[in-house]
């Protein structure tokens, strides 16, 4: 009877501890802390997420972005230092800027064919994509400062002026 029983906890205790590892998610956009505010952070594209949320690269056609905001792509990779500095910066902006733009990162070793098009050949590589233009890139680590004037003059300009 005893070895039933405690047969049928440690199942319990597996069953819990599997239904809980699943919950979390690296790649999730937004999340909620611990007061319950909405925290926004880049969300990760691999090359279908690309071509449905940022630009189709396969139709063949001119560059025509089909997002509803302006947003920024970070084409990265995990064993690039510099890249890896700028991962808070974004995440910092992510959250500032979560109701003007969206925050995309694109790891260039899992998504050769997006890097391919876009001809990356350092990183980071910044792409600044406004709504109806074409995307101005920043190669390199900056500083937040320089990253926040080109989201304020480029992404977030008044239209018509």
């Amino acid at each position: 009877m005893m070895k039933k029983l405690f047969l049928l906890l440690l199942i319990s205790i597996v069953f819990v501890s599997c239904n809980n590892s699943g919950n979390t998610n690296k790649d999730a956009a937004a999340n909620t802390n611990q007061s319950g505010a909405v925290v926004v952070k880049p969300e990760h594209l691999n090359e279908d997420a690309f071509r449905k949320k940022v630009f189709d690269y396969t139709s063949g056609k001119e560059w025509k972005y089909i997002g509803d905001k302006p947003c920024i792509i970070d084409f990265y990779a995990d064993w690039c230092s510099p890249c890896r500095r700028l991962g808070p910066v974004l995440e910092e902006l992510a959250q500032e800027y979560k109701d003007q733009i969206y925050v995309y990162k694109v790891n260039t070793d899992q998504n050769p064919n997006v890097s391919a098009y876009f001809s990356i050949q350092s990183i980071p590589a910044v792409f600044f994509c406004p709504m109806n233009d074409k995307p101005q890139v920043m190669v390199g680590l900056y500083q937040k400062e320089d990253y926040v004037k080109i989201i304020n003059d480029l992404l977030l300009k008044p239209t018509g002026k």
